[in-house]
């Protein structure tokens, strides 16, 4: 997020982000580094008003309704250093420049004009999703529990009977209406080893 302070005509403005911006660096030779990393996109990254806003014109006197998620213009972030002291400042220059001058990062002449924001607060405490209760049952079946899920999300639960081959297969698509979902695997009896994972994406 970017706040402007207020000044002239204009109210404090807050502006965001939608997409993300990249910070890279192909060239760390040591530890801790001693490099300039770019903020380095395929194009400038647009930014939006994050706040409902009235801007006064001015010139007319009209007052301006903005609805947040409206486009404010793009953002181009050079980049920043790390582990330069405050006698590199020249160095520094030096890097930045010539990391400046190979990387680029144009103007999308096409920018989407409004944007819905969704604000999102991730649970840093929240418990991750796990396995319990695994058992066979008489028929050969593998019965086990899901905990901890998000409900009304869909997930994707994967099996592998080779974890070293990274193949996995999806058997059953979940979308739980509680934290919590108790799967029945018949065919765990037909192989002698099963691996399960639970995917957000197919």
């Amino acid at each position: 997020m970017v706040d402007l302070p207020a000044g002239g005509s204009l109210p404090a403005i807050q502006l965001v982000n939608v997409d993300p911006l990249l910070v890279q660096q192909t060239n760390i030779s040591l530890f801790p580094p001693h490099v300039v990393y770019q903020h380095e996109n395929s194009t400038a990254v647009s930014v939006y008003f994050n706040n409902d806003c009235i801007i006064h014109d001015p010139t007319t006197g009209a007052d301006i309704p903005v609805v947040r998620g409206t486009l404010f213009g793009q953002l181009t972030l050079a980049g920043h250093g790390i582990s330069f002291s405050s006698v590199e400042v020249e160095s520094f220059q030096a890097e930045f420049e010539n990391e400046s001058a190979t990387n680029t990062m144009p103007l999308n002449t096409a920018p989407i004009t409004n944007s819905t924001i969704v604000d999102f607060s991730p649970d840093y405490n929240a418990a991750p999703c796990s396995l319990s209760g695994g058992h066979f049952v008489s028929n050969g079946s593998f019965i086990f529990t899901i905990n901890y899920l998000t409900p009304n999300t869909t997930n994707y639960l994967q099996v592998s009977t080779d974890l070293g081959s990274g193949s996995w297969q999806t058997i059953a698509t979940i979308i739980p209406t509680t934290n919590s979902f108790t799967f029945v695997d018949p065919d765990a009896m037909n192989n002698p080893q099963r691996f399960y994972r639970l995917s957000l994406a197919p």
